[in-house]
Formats: structure tokens, sequence, C-alpha cells
């Protein structure tokens, strides 16, 4: 399997060239160009939105330093206290820090609400609000879950139906142009540059209306460039989530200790596990490889590799922290077996 790995990295690889305009860090100073200009940029973001629905007619795109930049200013502007925010426990640390001081919330569980379509507690909860805001993640960073269209479609329709004034936001972080998304529905739409490529800092809202950001041309034009580096091996992308399930086969067999998380989206392998923790040597090492454990210590935690980062390491790094990752394992394994 090792030479599977082997071929996987090296097959359709980036060159070095591209390798070097990936690394490329963003200008500091934005440039501002007109009007027309600029809607023909957002437009060239819109068309690599597959199945996104909307276009630089009906939505404004906008650049700023961070998305924590963006989500701090939406939520200082739909956020009050007469409004409900409902979420989830799976948010990124800056939207779980405007949560932490959020007087009125109902934090969404993936299983038991999302996926289970448990809207009516939801719309319950919402009418003793003059408005709500929601805040629901599209695609999770550590599971790679994705969260349904239609969740977002019945409780939008729930809402209207019920006379409820609301605002939807979806942080579509790790699945804008990757996940099909119809993006119609929503007020607002997060991501931030260095999700597909890792060194660029950036932070891009599309909204209904402007709310803050910069319509800096300069930072757009370059990131698409990028951009275009990494969509173009998406037949790669498309491939990694199934080549890690290969390798790791064996290990997936031991079901009382690794389930493959469902949903998930290709370019984004992930694993729960149950009853194993790591030091923090063990997470800074597997994090040299671009292998992410959770931090902290849980009955059921997680693995994660993502194509992005993984995909950009030679051959020998990548099967060397797979082979420590696996070592890991075997000795959870072991652990297991003497616990009975």
């Amino acid at each position: 399997m090792d030479e599977y790995i082997k071929w996987y990295i090296e097959d359709d690889c980036l060159t070095k060239e591209e390798s070097l305009n990936l690394r490329i860090a963003r200008e500091a100073t934005p440039e501002i160009v007109s009007d027309e200009e600029f809607k023909d940029l957002a437009q060239q973001y819109f068309d690599r939105m597959p199945f996104c629905n909307i276009s630089a007619d009906d939505r404004i795109l906008s650049f700023d330093e961070s998305g924590t930049a963006f989500i701090d200013a939406i939520f200082k502007k739909e956020v009050d206290d007469d409004t409900l925010v409902i979420s989830t426990n799976y948010e990124h640390s800056s939207v779980q820090k405007q949560l932490s001081v959020t007087k009125n919330k109902m934090l969404l569980t993936s299983d038991g609400d999302i996926r289970a379509y448990n809207i009516a507690p939801i719309v319950n909860e919402a009418k003793k609000y003059k408005k709500v805001f929601v805040y629901i993640i599209g695609t999770q960073l550590s599971t790679g879950e994705i969260t349904p269209q239609l969740f977002y479609e019945r409780l939008k329709e729930e809402f209207d139906k019920n006379g409820i004034q609301h605002k939807i936001m979806i942080d579509d972080v790790h699945g804008m142009f990757i996940v099909p998304r119809d993006y119609r529905i929503f007020d607002y739409i997060l991501y931030t540059a260095h999700s597909l490529v890792t060194e660029y800092d950036m932070g891009i809202l599309v909204s209904k209306e402007y709310v803050s950001g910069k319509k800096a041309y300069n930072w757009g034009k370059e990131y698409l460039e990028k951009l275009d580096i990494v969509l173009a091996k998406k037949r790669k992308m498309l491939q990694f989530k199934n080549t890690m399930i290969q390798y790791f086969s064996e290990y997936l067999s031991h079901m009382d200790l690794f389930r493959l998380f469902t949903f998930t989206s290709d370019h984004i392998f992930a694993v729960e596990t149950t009853g194993i923790n790591w030091t923090k040597e063990q997470w800074e090492k597997l994090d040299s490889y671009k292998i992410r454990v959770s931090e902290h210590p849980m009955l059921k935690n997680w693995i994660r590799i993502r194509y992005q980062e993984f995909s950009r390491l030679t051959p020998d790094k990548a099967v060397e922290g797979l082979h420590y990752l696996c070592k890991l394992l075997d000795r959870a394994i072991m652990l297991n077996k003497m616990r009975g």
C-alpha cells in the first residue's frame, strides 16, 4: 500500500512553478478598481462554485484580512438581545467566541437535530424572539461531514410559513468550490482563502447586501490564479478519501475503535476513534505530516487528513507520516485487546 500512496502523490502532481506560486503570500495593500472590473472578477468566482445559482448581478463579493473580521462584523449587525442564534458545536473558534457572549442561543447536533430534520423544536423556540440568526457550517473541518442542503431549505420554509424574521449564514470554508451547493437561500456565505491555498490568508464574503470588507481587486485576482492551480487537480482531489480508506482498511475493520465518518466531502478523510487520546508530542509530530488529531482527551475523538495539505508532501514523507500514525494505532489496538 505504500507504493499506492507514492503513486497517488506523484500522479498529476504540482509542477515546481505551481508549488512556488501557491506559497506567495497576499499583498498588503488592496488595489481598488472600477465597479465594472470588480463585478467581472466576482462573476469569475461564482463561475467556479458548482451549482451555486447566484451571480454578480444579485450578490456582493468582498474581501478582508481574515474570515474572523467578517464573522465579527456580521454578528455585530445581526445579533442583539432580541435575537435567537441557532448554531452548532462544530463551528470555528471565532464563531465559538461570539457564541460564548450571545445571550440567546440554540446549539444543534449533527445526528440528533440536523440529519434527523428535528425542525419543530427549533421553530417553537424561534417563535419566542423578534428575529433569528442561523449560523451553521456547511462542511465540518474536523470530520468533513456535509450539512444537507435540504435541512437549510426546510428550516427556511418553516420560518417563512410561521412569519419568523430570520437571516441564514453558511460557513462554507471547507465546501466552497468543491461541494455543489445552492446558495440562493443564504443571506451570507463565508469562505477563507487558506482552506484550499494554505499559505494565502484572506476572508471572502458573499452577501445580499454590503456589510464590511474591501473590493480588493488585486487580492481577489491573485487568489483566483492560485485557486485555479488547486481546482485543476479536482480529479485527484476527489480520489483522496477513497485512497485513504484503502490504505487504512484493515484498521477500519476494528469497528469498536474506528468509525469512518459518512456523508463527507471527498477531499477530507476523517475517522472517529473511541478511547484513543494523544500526547502533545504525538500531536505535534502528526501535525508535521499534515495529519490532525484532536488536542483534547475525549472518549470519542477523531483523525483527519485533508487533500490540499497531505498531497503536497513528498512521497517519502507522506508514507513516513502514515507509518507513524499506524504505529500509534497498532498500540491502541493492542491496549484495547489487553483491556479485554
